[in-house]
């Protein structure tokens, strides 16, 4: 089979995927973060497995990139320099910002995330440095700037929520779940997800490929329903009192933040959270 031909089915491949992992999620609460569990095999600490699992979308992709035509033109090279500031923050940042001690995560968690991170480092590097055809006027075009502008957006959003959720779990003292407020904590359930969400849009514009296309399309499934069990979790755990219809931080849903939700809780007593609870934006 030629490369062309495999480079697009491994793309539908993953496009597949995420079909199967957005409708298995909502059955099955990936065993990870405040869902860990025993009973999905051997485990490793959760900072290595991080590090693990995010490495081959810095290593593979480079790699993969390395090998292709145009490798050393401007265009593809912006866009490796595009990918990286995300995965590299993603792989060799965040993880030692986390509170991870005595925490650990299933290898079988790791290993399925390694299987699509390598899988989509392929299909994404070998089109932007080899099946791609972008040339210099391709970073003045309308798709390129406009992409790049909603995937530094994106960006930004999703570390400073990233953060913002870390330092309340810090001022809790006991490393625990709490209600954030403030910012886009107050229109979104989870700005962290939706500023990634916006990331891969920009990338799925910028690139104008059917491979950038599908990061948008399988990257959301693998946050989606996973948050809205957190929502659950934090709900039935807080200690903080919530107006009916409002959802805390972790999903993917929209808040009583929305018109409609605010609509549904006047008339209802607001408890006001704890200091302890609250983490502005």
């Amino acid at each position: 089979m030629p490369e062309a031909q495999l480079h697009r089915a491994a793309t539908f491949l993953e496009i597949g995927l995420g079909v199967i992992t957005v409708v298995a999620l909502f059955f099955v609460t990936a065993p990870y973060g405040r869902h860990q569990r025993r009973g999905w095999g051997p485990e490793v600490g959760q900072r290595l497995g991080w590090v693990l699992m995010e490495l081959p979308a810095v290593a593979v992709w480079a790699a993969i990139f390395a090998l292709g035509e145009h490798r050393a033109e401007t265009a593809p090279l912006a866009m490796l320099a595009i990918w990286q500031l995300h995965y590299v923050h993603r792989t060799f940042v965040f993880p030692f910002r986390i509170p991870a001690a005595n925490k650990t995560t299933p290898l079988s968690i790791v290993g399925m995330a390694v299987v699509f991170n390598v899988l989509n480092a392929y299909v994404n590097a070998r089109w932007v440095s080899h099946f791609g055809a972008y040339d210099v006027a391709w970073l003045s075009s309308p798709q390129f700037l406009g992409g790049l502008s909603l995937f530094l957006v994106g960006l930004v959003i999703n570390i400073r929520s990233d953060y913002a959720l870390l330092a309340l779990r810090k001022s809790r003292g006991d490393g625990g779940y709490g209600v954030p407020r403030g910012g886009l904590f107050e229109l979104v359930s989870c700005p962290n997800y939706f500023g990634e969400l916006l990331e891969w849009i920009g990338w799925a514009i910028l690139t104008w490929s059917l491979s950038g296309r599908r990061s948008r399309s399988t990257r959301p499934p693998t946050w989606c329903p996973g948050p809205s069990h957190t929502t659950a979790g934090i709900e039935r755990s807080s200690p903080t009192t919530r107006p009916r219809g409002e959802r805390s931080c972790h999903s993917c849903s929209d808040r009583s933040g929305t018109r409609r939700g605010a609509r549904r809780s006047r008339g209802r007593r607001r408890v006001t959270p704890r200091r302890s609870d609250v983490a502005q934006w």
